[in-house]
C-alpha cells in the first residue's frame, strides 16, 4: 500500500472518467485511492494536492491527474 500511494500513474481527464478523477482528487495524496498532483492542460502548471483543498478543484478535459497506483496498472521494477 505504501508503494502504491507513493508511485503515481498519469491519467488524462476525459468526459468518460471525470467523475472518477474528481473522487481521486478529493481523496488527495494521503487517502487511498487518491491522487498527488494535477497537470493543467491549459498552461502546463502542476498543482500539488498536498497544499490545496481537493473539493475546490475544477477538472477540465485534457488535464492529467497523477493518481495512486491501482490494481491492473503495469509497473516495472529493476533490481
Amino acid at each position: 500500500m505504501k508503494i502504491a500511494m507513493n508511485l503515481t500513474f498519469p491519467e488524462k481527464v476525459t468526459q468518460f472518467n471525470v467523475k472518477r478523477m474528481y473522487a481521486l482528487v478529493q481523496n488527495g495524496p494521503d487517502k487511498y485511492p487518491g491522487a498527488k498532483t494535477i497537470m493543467r492542460a491549459a498552461d502546463g502548471r502542476e498543482v500539488s494536492l498536498k497544499h490545496v483543498d481537493g473539493r475546490g478543484i475544477q477538472l477540465y478535459d485534457g488535464d492529467v491527474v497523477n493518481r495512486h497506483l491501482m490494481d491492473g496498472d503495469i509497473v516495472l521494477f529493476r533490481s
